[in-house]
């Protein structure tokens, strides 16, 4: 993906083409991170919302065990918030090992 946006053909001055490059691999950027992240944010906050109304019920109701249980479950899926941190330094690296020379060539036109 973005091997494809810097082998993209520009003409003019060489820092025209770098920074026309470097726009083409930004978009590209943006459309890999969405796609992996796109709506996390949103889930995560569900499973939040969730496990607080799980814990609310279980303060008016301490000993039903569907509840424990429940809420057992919501703190197991409490750990996607740290998961999110990790996920998003992985998309960091994904990008830079999908680039097999990381410096910038230009390409004479």
């Amino acid at each position: 993906m973005v091997t494809e946006a810097r082998s993209t053909p520009f003409t003019g001055y060489p820092m025209y083409i770098l920074v026309k490059k470097l726009g083409a691999v930004k978009q590209k950027l943006k459309l890999l991170h969405h796609s992996k992240f796109g709506g996390l944010q949103g889930r995560l906050e569900d499973v939040l919302k969730q496990l607080q109304d799980t814990q609310n019920a279980l303060k008016v109701d301490p000993f039903n065990e569907s509840l424990i249980s429940l809420e057992s479950e919501r703190q197991e899926e409490r750990l996607l918030r740290a998961d999110f941190s990790l996920a998003a330094q992985r998309a960091k690296v994904d990008w830079v090992i999908m680039i097999p020379n990381p410096r910038v060539r230009i390409a004479s036109s």
